[in-house]
C-alpha cells in the first residue's frame, strides 16, 4: 500500500469514526403509526466557524419504522459543531446522510440557512425511498 492509499484509508477510518460519533446521538424509537404518512418538523440552531451568526437547521421527514424525538435531535445538533470549517452544503449533506442511515425515513429534507460576510445562504437537500410519493403530505410543508 502506498502513502496515498494509507492516507486515504486513514481518512476513511476518521470519517467513519466521526459519523459514528454524530449518529450515536440520533436515538430512535418505534413509529407508533407506521402505516400512516405524516410529516415531522424539527428545527434547531448551531454555531459554525464560517458563519457570522448561528446557522438554522430544519429537518423535515415522513417516518417509516423509526421516529426521532426533539430531545434526540437537539443532542445530535450539539454534536455537530465539531464539524469545523464546513459550509452549508456539507452540513446539509451530512445531516441528511445521518438521518437516512439511522431513521431510514420514507422522505426527508434538510434546510440549512446561515450568513457570512453579509450574504445569506440557504441550502435545501432531500431524498426519498424508491416508489414513495405522497404529494398531499408534501404540499403541507412549511415554507422556510
Amino acid at each position: 500500500m502506498n502513502t496515498a492509499e494509507k492516507s486515504g484509508s486513514a481518512a476513511g477510518a476518521g470519517r467513519f469514526h466521526a459519523a459514528h460519533e454524530r449518529r450515536r446521538h440520533l436515538i430512535t424509537a418505534n413509529n407508533p403509526r407506521r402505516g400512516l404518512d405524516y410529516l415531522v418538523c424539527l428545527d434547531g440552531r448551531l454555531s459554525l466557524d464560517l458563519f457570522d451568526r448561528p446557522v438554522s437547521l430544519h429537518l423535515r421527514f415522513v417516518p417509516d419504522d423509526r421516529i426521532l424525538a426533539p430531545a434526540e435531535f437537539a443532542a445530535y445538533i450539539n454534536a455537530l459543531p465539531r464539524l469545523a470549517n464546513v459550509g452549508l452544503e456539507d452540513l446539509a449533506q451530512t445531516v441528511l446522510g445521518d438521518v437516512n442511515s439511522e431513521l431510514v425515513p420514507r422522505w426527508a429534507a434538510v434546510v440549512a440557512r446561515g450568513a457570512a460576510a453579509g450574504i445569506v445562504q440557504c441550502v435545501v437537500i432531500e431524498d426519498r425511498q424508491p416508489r414513495w410519493d405522497n404529494p398531499t403530505v408534501l404540499a403541507r410543508l412549511p415554507l422556510r
